[in-house]
């Protein structure tokens, strides 16, 4: 899905995603990390295409099954963080996205260092955040 995105086929990507998810579930049962994975990845997919309110439930259901299956350190629920955050922000909840915002960022920072490029994206989220003017300058 990620190629897909690349190359600005949302739609395609959301229904690649959507068979992965499918597949994970059944290969996996519902409360598997790699589901959680696959939710988090249709939920940035979902916010590409514009459609906020159905990517939180889908964030928000990944970030679930990650804190339930991951070590608390883990960078998958770093990340899953960062992109409910961006979904929050999406909505127009400012508050909530900052503060998840933040901590994925930080959390990755601390976890697979400043450099890495989950990092770096989680920043840019953050940075973009900030700049539309939904939080603290």
């Amino acid at each position: 899905a990620d190629l897909l995105v690349a190359r600005g086929d949302w739609d395609e990507a959301r229904l690649e995603s959507e068979a992965a998810l499918r597949v994970r579930r059944q290969v996996h049962g519902d409360r598997h990390a790699d589901v959680g994975r696959s939710e988090i990845q249709l939920a940035r997919i979902l916010l590409g295409l514009g459609r906020a309110s159905s990517a939180e439930s889908r964030a928000r259901a990944g970030l679930d099954i990650l804190v339930e299956t991951l070590p608390a350190d883990h960078w998958s629920t770093s990340d899953a963080r960062s992109v409910l955050g961006m979904t929050l922000a999406a909505l127009g909840r400012p508050d909530e996205a900052e503060t998840l915002l933040v901590r994925g960022y930080e959390e990755l920072r601390t976890s697979v260092g400043a450099d890495h490029p989950r990092t770096r994206t989680a920043a840019d989220r953050l940075d973009a955040f900030r700049e539309r003017g939904d939080g603290p300058r």
